[in-house]
């Protein structure tokens, strides 16, 4: 998801930066290494909400950040 959709859109490295665990889903955060590396802002990926993969089938999407991941999940 990250190779297909993100990567090709910026000019920067891009690294997972947390893996939340729910019942129906996985929720993965990331951000580009300059950001993490550095902590400024400049370098940070805005408007790109979570990966969100649901545990049974296993098919990922990106989520909004217009609302908490916990409001995106998967019902089942």
């Amino acid at each position: 998801m990250l190779d297909e959709h993100v990567r090709p859109a910026i000019d920067d490295e891009v690294a997972v930066t947390e893996v939340r665990e729910f019942p129906t889903c996985w929720v993965i955060g990331f951000n580009t290494v300059a950001y993490l590396e550095t902590g400024s802002i400049t370098h940070a990926l805005v408007g790109l909400g979570p990966i969100i993969v649901n545990r049974r089938s296993g098919e990922a999407r990106i989520g909004t950040s217009a609302s908490p991941a916990e409001r995106q999940l998967d019902p089942r």
